[in-house]
């Protein structure tokens, strides 16, 4: 069975550089390893680390209400808890999921002339 659980990555103050996930832990030995490395993790650094349940769910729609301009779109990004181990551990981002990106740049091709003057002289 898979338990789902946020972690906010921040600093001191929710800022540009600020990340919320949604991770999906299992069972697995492996996934039980995951579970208490980011729970260390995030005790060590500060971070929030909560299993999702209606009173996480409503402090993270009250952050998301409130910082709407500064939080990077999207703003909640589901991984594996193995996905987010290795990103802590080599100091990386998660890259963002396909379909993402292929979303972003379709609402790009449509709303910004910049953007499609680009892709024209890239071509």
């Amino acid at each position: 069975m898979t338990s789902c659980y946020y972690y906010i990555k921040c600093g001191a103050v929710i800022d540009g550089t600020t990340r919320i996930y949604s991770v999906a832990c299992g069972t697995s030995t492996q996934a039980n390893r995951d579970y208490l490395y980011l729970t260390a993790y995030a005790v060590q650094h500060g971070h929030y680390f909560e299993i999702r349940s209606q009173n996480s769910t409503d402090f993270i729609s009250r952050i998301l209400q409130e910082y709407k301009g500064i939080l990077t779109e999207p703003a909640i990004q589901r991984v594996s808890s193995r996905e987010l181990v290795r990103s802590l551990k080599s100091e990386t981002e998660i890259p963002a999921a396909q379909n993402v990106l292929d979303n972003q740049n379709h609402v790009l091709h449509y709303l910004s002339l910049d953007y499609r003057t680009a892709k024209f002289f890239r071509r």
